[in-house]
């Protein structure tokens, strides 16, 4: 697939510096890019008005802290 994308002239250096450290093309790497950012975007969802945070990675303890950054993110 061939779509167009509009990056900034920074974000394409760092993505050309990227695939030639990498011996890859500039799409390859920005693909691998986008599919690690995506499997770590963290999905909340929503039950019965009550907001319900993902599980958290094997080893990670959930600590008034990590509740209250998290809370922070919140849009």
């Amino acid at each position: 697939m061939r779509p167009t994308l509009d990056l900034d002239s920074d974000v394409l250096d760092a993505l050309k510096q990227v695939a030639s450290a990498t011996g890859t093309t500039a799409g390859a790497a920005a693909s691998a890019l986008i599919r690690r950012a995506l499997s770590e975007v963290r999905i909340m969802s929503e039950h019965e008005g009550i907001l319900l945070f993902p599980a958290p990675p094997p080893g990670v303890t959930v600590t008034v802290a990590l509740v209250d950054r998290l809370s922070d993110e919140l849009p």
